[in-house]
């Protein structure tokens, strides 16, 4: 499995209560604190403009049997739409791109294997963070063109529409 420290968690409906969204929100953490405290203890859960991340201390990478077990556990959440494992790091394009490189190199290289074609795929960035030097088409742009020069372009295709793989950042 890939490298994760944190997981990305979304929610619907709390998103509209008003005045008591921070009541739902901090009972949804206490569901999610309860369901996953037995075997990955010390997680922390920050709300982020509208989504509730969870990471360990000092965003430790997640074991194998931990990403299983928080999968498993966090699918059955009461009041959780859906949920990702995602890299938190540094806020910088050069930080963003290490980490993407790192993380999707073996992916291409199996799809790779596994398709015997160019594997088809796509970027999608969207910046929560309006400071980040970067509009999201370029992040994209720039993301695209590393994987490209990473894997080689006669083995990769951007295909919006129907990739292979997507990438979000």
């Amino acid at each position: 499995m890939a490298s994760y420290n944190s997981i990305i968690c979304r929610y619907n409906e709390i998103a509209t209560k008003g005045n008591n969204r921070s009541m739902f929100e901090n009972t949804l953490i206490r569901n999610m604190k309860r369901m996953t405290k037995d075997r990955v203890p010390g997680l922390n859960y920050v709300k982020i403009r509208g989504r509730i991340f969870i990471h360990k201390n000092d965003f430790e990478v997640f074991t194998d049997e931990e990403q299983d077990y928080l999968k498993e556990r966090l699918k059955d959440c009461f009041g959780l739409d859906s949920f990702s494992f995602c890299i938190e790091g540094e806020r910088t394009i050069e930080a963003v791109l290490d980490h993407i490189r790192n993380a999707v190199k073996p992916l291409f290289e199996q799809q790779l294997e596994t398709l015997g074609r160019p594997v088809k795929f796509r970027t999608r960035a969207r910046r929560s963070d309006k400071s980040f030097p970067l509009r999201s088409k370029e992040i994209e742009i720039e993301t695209a063109t590393m994987i490209e020069e990473m894997i080689g372009e006669n083995k990769v295709q951007v295909d919006l529409m129907n990739p292979d793989i997507s990438i979000g950042v």
